[in-house]
């Protein structure tokens, strides 16, 4: 359908290592997510200037932003990002994970149930909380999702109907 993003999560995404975690977070170019960066950029910076916060609030306002902007403060905060001023190139391969997941999870809730969300292997890297957290996360909203994973407990949790691959033979 044409109104359905599809939204991947690769074992391994690549990144631009000169980037920091919130430009590869945020690389979409979508009218509420440059409204939301811009924000947080300039709350960041410390910026003294009364008429331009409110004319950035103003903008989230006519954009209904503020939902998505909570929404992607708590994917961050329950990932454990939080250095969003880190250049990706001095991460770690679980950081790096977590930003891809995050980045994934991010941009599929700005579809707003107009999305088929593909993760592979989105529990590598992540703590039992994290794990807990993100079946939860991902049982509510509107979200179809195809999760590729060798994590039994994580499918059989999130999923209503897994389909088994093994050695060429599909098991239903």
């Amino acid at each position: 359908h044409k109104d359905i993003r599809t939204v991947m999560l690769m074992q391994d995404t690549l990144f631009e290592s000169s980037k920091t975690i919130w430009d590869n977070v945020l690389r979409l170019d979508n009218p509420v997510v440059n409204a939301v960066k811009e924000y947080e950029e300039f709350l960041e910076n410390g910026m003294d200037d009364a008429a331009r916060l409110s004319s950035l609030m103003a903008r989230l306002d006519d954009l209904n932003a503020w939902s998505f902007e909570s929404d992607l403060k708590q994917i961050l905060g329950k990932l454990n990002i939080h250095h969003l001023n880190e250049k990706m190139g001095n991460l770690s391969g679980g950081q790096k994970k977590r930003v891809a997941l995050a980045q994934s999870l991010i941009e599929a809730d700005l579809y707003q149930g107009n999305c088929l969300l593909i993760m592979d292997e989105p529990t590598n890297h992540l703590d039992i909380e994290s794990v807990q957290w993100l079946e939860d996360f991902l049982k509510t909203g509107a979200k179809a999702v195809i999760v590729i994973s060798h994590d039994k407990t994580f499918v059989d949790n999130l999923t209503n109907r897994t389909i088994e691959v093994t050695m060429g033979r599909i098991y239903d």
